[in-house]
Formats: structure tokens, sequence, C-alpha cells
């Protein structure tokens, strides 16, 4: 009669199987990880430009204008650090009444956001990574009236 002996440890087999396993759980981690901060960085943007529609907003109500340019890099130290009566300056220039003390520049390192405006309307060019209440990734434009794809003054 035969009797089975077991012997301690794993076959080849069975540590593949568990290192494809968990290579498996890994890989998905990582690309849930990758679009939570897709969708994360999309929601900065979103509460970003609303935030400068809101001094846009007070700008308005003070001056009967909005800041009039053809197309500036917003948080660029050196160009727009703040939101004032005198339209975007750097902090150092900057005079009282502060509408923004701080111009967002965008959730990544290198992103910044484009004001273009005129007495009657502006645009804030940003664009989404992701599905967003707005629509699918795209490059929308805040305006005073909302936010679209359309890149005229409104």
């Amino acid at each position: 009669m035969n009797r089975l002996t077991w012997r301690e440890g794993f076959t080849a087999l069975e540590a593949l199987i568990v290192l494809a396993f968990f290579g498996l759980l890994i890989t998905l981690g990582a690309v849930s990880i990758s679009n939570a901060r897709a969708r994360m960085r999309d929601a900065v943007r979103v509460s970003d430009v609303n935030m400068l529609r809101a001094g846009l907003s007070i700008y308005w109500h003070q001056t009967s204008a909005y800041p009039t340019s053809n197309g500036m890099t917003l948080g660029d130290t050196d160009l727009s650090d703040g939101l004032t009566l005198d339209g975007f300056v750097p902090l150092s220039q900057a005079k009282s009444p502060l509408l923004l003390e701080r111009v967002p520049q965008g959730p990544s390192s290198d992103e910044r956001y484009v004001y273009t405006g005129g007495l009657n309307g502006y645009a804030i060019r940003f664009q989404t990574e992701r599905e967003t209440s707005l629509g699918p990734p795209n490059v929308y434009y805040m305006h005073s009236t909302g936010v679209d794809t359309n890149a005229d003054l409104k």
C-alpha cells in the first residue's frame, strides 16, 4: 500500500500562480490610484476656475468691466500673483483691496490657466484629463455665464 507523503514548501507552479496573482493586484491598484489622482486634479481645476470666476465677479461689480488681456498666463509670479481692482498684478505691486490674494496655477507643476478678457467678458482656458460633470476630457473655458468649449469672451 502506497502512502501519500507531504512535502513542505511550494512547487514552482504554485509559486508562479501566487506571483501572477500579486502582480495582477498591484497592477489594478496602480491603475486605480492613477485614475483617482487624475480625478482629483480635475476637481482642483474646476475649483480653481470657480474661485477665479468669483474674484472676477467682485471685480466686475466694483469696476463694471473685466481686466483686459489678449491671453495672460495666470499664476506666473512676474505677471499675475493676485487680483486687485487694477486687474491681475504681481503681489509686490498690489494695491488694496485684494480680490484674490493668490491666483491658482493648476494642480500640475507646469500647468497654468490662460485668461483672455475684454470689458464685457472673459474666458479662462483649462483642460480636464478624465470625464467630469462638465463632460468628457477636453479643453474648456470658464466665462461669467458658465463653462463651455467656446473660447469667445462672454
